[in-house]
Order: C-alpha cells, then structure tokens, then sequence
C-alpha cells in the first residue's frame, strides 16, 4: 500500500512539474517561406536563416490561399534554435517549434 502511495505522490509531482516549464524556447520573430523546395525562417533580429518544419505552421501558411509558392509571412513562435549534427556538416541551423503565436501576411512587423 505505501509502494502504491509512492508513486502516486511521484506522478503528481512530475506533472506538477511538467506543467510549470510550459512549452520552452525562446521567442523567435521572422519572416517564414513556405514551398515545394524549401521551408526556410529569416530571424527578424539577426537575419540569420533557419530550416523550419511544422506541420501546424505549414496549415496555418497554406489557410492562407496563395496563389504563387513563397509569398513571405511574418511569425512569431516559440522554439530551440538546433545546430546541425556532425555528420550534417553541410545543413543549416534548424529551428524546432514548440509553440506558434502569431502568423501573419503583415512582413512589415518585422521591422525591415
């Protein structure tokens, strides 16, 4: 009985914890572009380029109807900027988001 007690006061407190780091990252702000060939993010603030792919962002860049491929958007979102692994000497940074907050046809919120 004090075993099942245990890990009952264990779970909560993992969940508890869970619960306060919330979805993690920081924010990032720049203009996204979405195609066949590449999903790339621009960094509003340094310039510099990401590949970025999330099936959320990708719904949320198609919902908006385009007619050509890579027409740019602004987005804020919450993520980890990820350097290449060793045997990806060659590929980029790459972004992995964990929580979208703005996507928008306005680029200029970018402030360039």
């Amino acid at each position: 009985m004090k075993q099942r007690n245990w890990f009952s006061a264990l779970a909560i407190v993992m969940v508890a914890a869970l619960s306060a780091c919330g979805p993690g990252g920081e924010t990032i702000k720049g203009i996204y572009t979405y195609g066949d060939q590449a999903n790339m993010l621009e960094d509003c603030t340094t310039g510099n380029m990401y590949v970025i792919s999330d099936q959320e962002l990708e719904e949320k860049y198609i919902s908006f109807n385009f007619e050509d491929p890579y027409v740019p958007v602004y987005v804020e979102l919450k993520g980890i900027i990820r350097e290449p692994k060793a045997n990806e000497a060659d590929e980029m940074s790459y972004i992995e988001v964990k929580e979208i907050v703005t996507v928008s046809e306005d680029t200029s919120l970018c402030g360039q």
